[in-house]
């Protein structure tokens, strides 16, 4: 008769057989197994943030970057700390500790770790870089500013050298952020610069064909005793309406043409979104006075056109009086034609001076 048949006769509780041994799910094993699978997954969550940012480009770049760094941080510390822990098993599973997958899993842990420390600081630094950078875009457009206010004070619109100089320096700040910078703060430089280098050969031409109806003044008579005088001072006037055209196509498109030079140099969508949110793209009153602007230069050109169309063909019956320096019309008709259109001249550079002001007053706030 067995052990247990003679407890149950004595009125003894039967012992029971002992239990095999379980291994545990928590088990230094498997700790060591996450220790090496927590790091190659942080590697594909950064490679799937990377691919997700590049084909979604509506998303915020900082904030999706910020969380994905967070979530990597995380796993390589759970990574760490998992394989410290296979290392430190319990004394009862000495035997059974995973040495290499541990040590392979912390090594990979904290190799992950430096990699991703030295890529934070060295981009914490190159941020650091990229605003003091921007600031040399600030100052340039400040100086441009307080010219502008002093033109204010002096009543007088900034002259062509002036806006010459403003556009160089503002070529030559962006220049040098887009030479030295990176990432989206070099691309948008690069950018702005194109966009400026469009712009400049425009206002150049404006100003050389503004010039040449000013110097020497288009309407002085002295000396003009051929029609071909005339025709020439003609085409001068058509080469400046010309040049306010191209100007004026610019000008009330340039937020369009900025975007696409932004979106052509590869900006990131929210940085094309911040630089068109600037006050020049999107103010409304700015926007009306250049146009109001451009269009009394059009005024312009054409009243004078008017008047030397008057003199050419009331030719021979009129003359240059140099003492009052006006035309004197032997017919009153022509003569009132004339007057008309010199009125309209007048008209329109006084309006323009009043809305030039008014356009300086918004840019040097």
């Amino acid at each position: 008769m067995n052990k247990a048949l003679e407890d149950l006769q004595a009125g003894r509780a039967p012992v029971a057989p002992p239990k095999e041994t379980l291994p545990d799910p928590r088990s230094p094993e498997r700790a060591a197994n996450w220790s090496i699978g927590l790091p190659f997954f942080s590697i594909l969550v950064t490679q799937a943030v990377m691919v997700t940012t590049k084909s979604a480009p509506f998303m915020s770049v900082p904030l999706v970057g910020l969380i994905a760094a967070v979530v990597t941080v995380l796993l390589l510390l759970g990574g760490l700390t998992l394989g410290i822990r296979a290392l430190c098993g319990g004394s009862g599973q000495m035997s059974d500790r995973p040495i290499v997958r541990s040590v392979f899993g912390i090594l990979l842990s904290v190799g992950l770790l430096a990699i991703f420390a030295t890529g934070f600081v060295r981009g914490y630094h190159q941020a650091a870089k990229n605003r003091i950078l921007a600031g040399t875009v600030h100052d340039a457009e400040q100086q441009t500013k307080s010219e502008l206010k002093k033109s204010l004070e002096e009543n007088r619109t900034p002259t062509a050298l002036e806006a010459q100089l403003g556009l160089d320096r503002m070529k030559s700040s962006l220049e040098t952020v887009s030479q030295n910078a990176s990432g989206p703060t070099a691309l948008l430089a690069k950018a702005s610069k194109g966009y400026l280098e469009t712009l400049q050969p425009l206002a150049t031409n404006y100003d050389a064909s503004l010039k040449a109806l000013l110097k020497p003044p288009l309407l002085d008579m002295a000396g003009v005793d051929r029609r071909e005088q005339l025709q020439a001072r003609k085409q001068l006037v058509q080469n400046f309406l010309a040049a306010n055209d191209r100007l004026e196509a610019f000008v009330t498109n340039r937020a369009k043409l900025y975007r696409q030079a932004l979106e052509k140099a590869a900006v990131p969508a929210e940085y094309i979104e911040t630089a068109l949110n600037y006050k020049s793209f999107t103010g409304f009153q700015e926007n009306d006075l250049t146009r109001r602007i451009r269009e009394d230069d059009r005024r312009m050109g054409m009243a004078m056109l008017g008047m030397l169309e008057v003199l050419n063909t009331s030719f021979g019956r009129w003359k240059y009086n140099a003492e009052r320096k006006k035309v004197e019309f032997d017919e009153p008709a022509a003569l009132d034609k004339y007057l008309v259109l010199r009125d309209e001249l007048e008209a329109a550079s006084q309006e323009q001076k009043k809305l030039q002001t008014k356009l300086l007053e918004l840019a040097s706030r």
